[in-house]
């Protein structure tokens, strides 16, 4: 009897997990994924205009990508840190906010400066959105099938976000300006901000303890040390 009861609970909490908010949350954390994953490969292919309109030397043109990356990886922990300690809701909308603001200026840069320091920006929102994606996950689908199956299209959404970025960034960059590589980000950051907001609980839910800024500082300088030696001994 108490193995049917339980079973029929858990039917009830994945039927009401896939209706409603439950839909618009992983739509939401699925988007903010393929986004983060997007981004490191749509890039690819504009490099060619990118080096044209700003006047990027070889080496120089490299870090329009690893710049990116670096701050990506080496701020992840501290990312997920965050998300712990504030609320979810505001991880991913601070997260997103950052990294659309980035693509902001990414997009409308005249420099190779400017559009390199804003893609080590970007790096650092997808730094804490990614992780706020998965916290979200697994605090909002608590029933084991219903988060296996958001894992999943969390995961198919990041994969397709990278076979996407080829695509997407020969499309916009053809048609439109490789400028636009960057700057379609920013309504669809919005429109996600606002999902965000109104669909997520704002409860905290980590303990007041301080962040670890100088661990994370070495752990980006540490990876941006070896990606650097390697371009170097290219």
């Amino acid at each position: 009897m108490s193995s049917e009861l339980s079973a029929k609970a858990s039917s009830r909490e994945s039927a009401k997990a896939g209706t409603g908010p439950g839909r618009l949350v992983l739509a939401l954390v699925c988007a903010c994924q393929f986004m983060v994953i997007l981004d490191a490969s749509i890039v690819n292919v504009a490099l060619p205009s990118v080096d044209r309109d700003l006047g990027f030397g070889a080496a120089g043109l490299a870090w329009v990508v690893n710049g990116y990356l670096l701050t990506f990886a080496g701020l992840m922990l501290l990312g997920g840190r965050a998300a712990d300690l504030a609320s979810h809701r505001r991880a991913l909308a601070a997260g997103m906010f950052l990294f659309s603001a980035s693509s902001l200026a990414g997009g409308l840069a005249a420099a190779p400066q400017v559009l390199v320091a804003a893609r080590a920006v970007q790096g650092a929102g997808a730094a804490l959105l990614a992780p706020a994606t998965l916290a979200v996950i697994n605090t909002g689908f608590t029933g084991g099938r219903e988060r296996a199956r958001a894992f999943g299209a969390w995961s198919a959404a990041g994969g397709v976000g990278g076979m996407a970025g080829a695509l997407a960034g020969g499309a916009l960059t053809t048609g439109l300006s490789w400028r636009w590589v960057f700057l379609i980000n920013v309504p669809i950051g919005a429109v996600l901000i606002v999902v965000a907001l109104t669909s997520l609980p704002g409860a905290r839910t980590g303990r007041r303890e301080p962040l670890d800024l100088p661990g994370a500082a070495a752990g980006t300088a540490g990876a941006a040390a070896l990606i650097y030696g390697v371009m170097q001994s290219a």
